[in-house]
């Protein structure tokens, strides 16, 4: 059980990589000029922002950053907090309180976190060469 239980933390935490990695490279491509936020919930909001001025109609891939940023904070209690106890098995200890962390709740945390990922590069248009800047925009 500890096995699984490790095997599907690392799921999300892979999972949600991938996520990070999109929003780095929608900044890159996105020409912003400043140097990417470290904080991922800053660097989506910029994102955001800017996809707001250069293409208003990307309701699509902001909604699904929105979702990103919600479960961002579920992968970062996972991702540092886990605690094996052999009595209660998995527990998320944060600030000192201790939640139960069950196993069909991290595979649809993983399921969750996969899915945007597959959507995210789906609805992607910036990296296909398919989206084209208003001819007098500014970098940002």
């Amino acid at each position: 059980m500890k096995r699984e239980f490790c095997e599907n933390i690392g799921l999300v935490i892979c999972s949600f990589g991938e996520v990070e990695f999109i929003t780095y490279r929608m900044w890159s491509v996105l020409n912003m000029e400043l140097d990417p936020p470290n904080s991922f919930k800053a660097r989506v909001d910029k994102l955001i922002g800017r996809l707001k001025v250069v293409d208003p109609s990307s309701t699509k891939i902001q909604a699904l950053l929105i979702d990103a940023k919600k479960l961002y904070d579920h992968r970062n209690s996972v991702a540092h907090n886990p605690i094996w106890s052999q009595e209660k098995g998995y527990v998320i200890f944060v600030e000192g309180k201790e939640d139960a962390l069950e196993l069909e709740c991290l595979k649809k945390l993983h399921k969750d976190i996969y899915e945007l990922s597959n959507n995210l590069w789906k609805e992607n248009k910036y990296f296909s060469g398919e989206f084209k800047y208003p001819s007098n925009e500014n970098k940002i």
